[in-house]
């Protein structure tokens, strides 16, 4: 068997889509399964089934990256932009911690000291690691008002958040919560006297050597998102829909390329944005989310079901948009897909396989099969 390295080694092109529309490629897959043994196989494979976004696979040893599908007539690029959802989350943990190694704040500190009306005995830390009680603001009739206007500052949605009722004690359990992660970056932009996306720019973008991640509060350069249909047509969603981008904000609101997402891994956890006590913070698992997954600050922590080494990583949905970023420590490896559609998460599964063939295995996959049913996971 290849080491790692060796399959790295010899993938430095980069892999671009075949002049083939989703329509013409689209196929569905069965519940047996089929096992690929490179990158060109696990790419023509989710080319098949209909896959549209980006993905790559990067470390110190090569890179393997393209572009799936056809957008407005063009194949789209390895290189191009989408919406990266919840991925954001782990960008507004590094800005909290950024602040901490600045002096500016202590994770103990209360959240009602930077913003009014917050329930006592919530810190900061229980922001970050979604234990906090506050109630999920994206389930709220208000914030579905509030998605159909441009965003222009955070005041109605802290405001909004603030005065749910708590969805349980502070620090009973966890349970995954967007609204955190708005507070937070309201605490970024009291703490620093700037906007959390000029702080993020500064402290975060310039310091990782990023050039194409930032925030907006529409469609901008990013390519068209898209809901899948059951039959596995893509439908664009409307322009309106982009306005969502913008009120996610701190808890999902960035864009990004898989290139410039691996470049963000490999400087954080290499140590160029935080110092060691902040990184090692970030990466502590502080809380059992579910069986098998740990959350620390900003990103899940697991363990490879084969090769049992450590998992940092972070999923995203946001209308239009699927995203997982995945970096295993040992190896310095970034696994990342971007699917510029939602209704079945495939991405997961992509970042997953390119993983494996990175590490000198075989990616498992579903076997296609038009006339079956998709077995991928809908998201809900």
């Amino acid at each position: 068997m290849a080491s790692a390295t060796d399959v790295i080694a010899n993938l430095k092109e980069t892999g671009e889509p075949e002049s083939m529309s989703n329509e013409s490629a689209r196929t569905n897959v069965s519940e047996t399964f089929t096992e690929a043994k490179t990158f060109a196989e696990v790419s023509d494979y989710f080319q098949r089934t209909g896959f549209s976004g980006t993905a790559g696979v990067y470390s110190p040893s090569g890179s393997y990256e393209r572009g799936f599908g056809i957008e407005q007539g063009a194949p789209i690029k390895a290189s191009d932009l989408v919406l990266i959802g919840s991925v954001t989350k782990q960008f507004t943990a590094a800005a909290t911690l950024r602040l901490l190694d600045l002096g500016k704040l202590q994770l103990s500190d209360a959240v009602s000291r930077y913003v009014a009306g917050v329930p006592n005995g919530i810190t900061i830390h229980h922001l970050l690691v979604h234990t906090s009680g506050l109630a999920e603001m994206t389930e709220r009739p208000e914030f579905s008002k509030l998605k159909r206007t441009r965003f222009s500052k955070l005041d109605p949605l802290v405001n909004m958040i603030v005065n749910l009722p708590p969805a349980f004690s502070v620090g009973a359990k966890w349970d995954y919560s967007n609204s955190n992660y708005v507070l937070l970056a309201r605490i970024i932009e009291v703490v620093s006297g700037e906007s959390w996306q000029n702080f993020l720019d500064r402290e975060l973008f310039k310091r990782a050597g990023l050039k194409q991640t930032s925030f907006h509060v529409d469609r901008n350069t990013v390519i068209r998102g898209h809901t899948m249909a059951l039959d596995r047509a893509l439908v664009p969603i409307s322009d309106l829909a982009y306005y969502e981008r913008g009120w996610a904000h701190g808890s999902g609101g960035l864009e990004s390329t898989a290139a410039d997402l691996a470049r963000w891994n490999e400087a954080l956890y290499g140590g160029k944005v935080l110092s060691a006590h902040a990184l090692k913070l970030m990466t502590t698992a502080h809380v059992v989310a579910e069986p098998g997954m740990s959350y620390g600050y900003g990103i899940m922590i697991s363990k490879d079901e084969v090769t049992k080494e450590t998992i940092y990583y972070h999923p995203g949905g946001i209308p239009g948009y699927i995203s997982m970023n995945m970096y295993f420590p040992a190896r310095r490896m970034s696994a990342i897909a971007l699917a510029n559609y939602e209704g079945f998460d495939e991405s997961a599964q992509l970042a997953k396989a390119f993983a494996a063939i990175a590490s000198g295995r075989r990616a498992k996959l579903p076997e296609l099969n038009a006339p079956s049913e998709s077995v991928f996971n809908s998201v809900e």
